[in-house]
């Protein structure tokens, strides 16, 4: 298959892949292109896999949910059938009170070449995206604030790409295996009543804004480029291609400035991983403190008390 052809015949830019355009578009554009590569190839993997997937096996997954199951279940049943699918146990769930990971370890998966093992990061990063979009479309519930992080095997000098910008969480870069970690707390979240062709829609829900954390105002565009990695008010107006006096003056006009964002970002990731479990000192370096004094100085000055009381609070609620 002519890839210059193809993107052509969808209408989509040459430089798809290399674009540091809107994410919404990016996601968009690779789901037609996704389902087209599908459907030529017959296979769900599109010819990555040595072993085929027959098309529909996910939407057949999906569907065999039933109203009022737990999430939790949902996260098992989804591994257990892409494990039987791929004849491998490359999905893998993990589970505490404060944490429900859904893990994928592609270490020895039967990938048909190595171009196709290059394209495994943006790959295997669209699949946590479409499960969180799953998620989500499953419970009719905003999980985008319960991500307490997530992991690739990208290097931080790569850009995160569409999928992990658009999620707007914490990023372990150089980790040994992909996951989405979230919250303990949605494990019992209940499933609500839903076809396999819901799981054909759930990229559509991106375009039409049904995704809940998608981004409206520069302060949220602001945010989420936080979220995703780079501190520097430079490297964020470059990624969401403007020029950092024009990101300026659109953060003006929203009567807010790039620190108070970024200070906002901060604490929201700090309250979420002290409500995670982790330890002052482990959320100082996660948050790039020099110290563990110089981060309970800060999160003292945003809630008014330090850390450790902060989580002692929590205990006793």
């Amino acid at each position: 298959m002519n890839k210059s052809r193809l993107l052509e015949e969808l209408q989509l830019p040459a430089s798809l892949f290399n674009s540091a355009e809107n994410n919404t578009l990016v996601i968009m554009e690779y789901n037609r292109l996704l389902r087209c590569l599908v459907e030529a190839s017959d296979d769900e993997t599109c010819k990555g896999s040595s072993r085929q997937i027959m098309v529909g096996t996910t939407p057949f997954l999906v569907g065999s949910v039933s109203e009022g199951t737990a999430l939790k279940d949902v996260f098992h049943r989804l591994a257990e059938g892409y494990n039987v699918a791929h004849g491998g146990s490359y999905n893998s769930i993990s589970m505490t009170a404060k944490r429900l990971v859904y893990k994928i370890d592609d270490t020895d998966f039967p990938y048909t070449t190595s171009r196709f093992q290059g394209l495994s990061n943006a790959f295997i990063e669209s699949i946590l995206f479409s499960l969180h979009c799953l998620f989500e479309k499953l419970t009719g519930a905003s999980l985008a604030n319960r991500i307490i992080k997530i992991t690739t095997k990208r290097s931080p000098t790569q850009d995160p790409g569409a999928f992990l910008n658009y999620m707007r969480a914490r990023i372990e870069f150089n980790a040994e295996t992909y996951s989405i970690e979230y919250d303990g707390r949605i494990a019992d979240l209940e499933v609500k009543q839903i076809d396999e062709n819901a799981y054909l829609s759930i990229f559509d829900a991106v375009q039409h804004g049904d995704v809940h954390h998608q981004a409206r105002s520069w302060s949220e565009l602001v945010l989420q480029a936080l979220e995703a990695g780079p501190q520097d008010q430079q490297i964020v107006a470059s990624n969401l291609g403007v020029s950092l006096a024009t990101l300026r003056r659109r953060l003006a006009d929203e009567n807010v400035g790039f620190r108070d964002l970024r200070s906002r970002m901060l604490q929201t990731r700090a309250q979420r991983f002290l409500r995670a479990g982790e330890t002052p000192t482990s959320v100082a370096m996660s948050l790039g403190y020099s110290d563990v004094r110089s981060f309970s100085r800060a999160f003292k000055n945003w809630v008014g008390m330090t850390p450790a009381a902060y989580q002692k609070q929590l205990q006793s609620t």
